[in-house]
């Protein structure tokens, strides 16, 4: 995933882009959004049996700027709670001022490990997470991780 960032400066039409990561059933799977500057999105979604397919041009209401500074309203980047510190403090229970608002935004569920981890970089920010990544049928969330990863990957619908 840090192949984002030099990927993004390769490409001075592009505003942003966002990669999604994980696994299920022993495969691994990558989820890719780009913003361009004219706010044209590109998508492409690939696992390890297979090579990564070439961007394509997909037709859905995102912003990732929009979506990056909503992430960052939750766990600003380089402050003392970096996601990953404060994902593992909240999993242990010992963030409860900001357990509600962390809980909403980045779903977590110890006991079924299912976790990805999203990369998101817009301009010269960068944010990555881990997250509780959804199972079919679950119900869909308004929040940021949830929009992304429905952005990219068609559900939870």
């Amino acid at each position: 995933m840090d192949d984002a960032v030099r990927r993004l400066a390769e490409n001075p039409d592009h505003l942003g882009i966002c990669i999604i990561g994980g696994s299920a059933h022993g495969y691994e799977f990558t989820g890719e959004l780009v913003q361009r500057k004219d706010g044209t999105l590109l998508r492409r979604v690939w696992n390890d049996l297979g090579a990564a397919p070439a961007l394509a041009p997909v037709d859905i209401e995102i912003d990732l700027e929009r979506e990056w500074t909503a992430l960052n309203a939750i766990i600003p980047p380089g402050s003392a709670e970096e996601p990953f510190a404060a994902l593992e403090r909240l999993k242990k229970g010992q963030l409860e001022g900001v357990t509600k608002v962390l809980d909403r935004a980045v779903p977590w569920d110890a006991g079924k490990g299912r976790f990805a981890t999203l990369e998101l970089v817009v301009g010269s920010r960068r944010l990555r997470i881990m997250f509780r990544r959804p199972l079919l049928g679950d119900p869909f969330v308004d929040m940021p991780v949830s929009r992304l990863y429905r952005a990219i990957w068609e559900w939870p619908k």
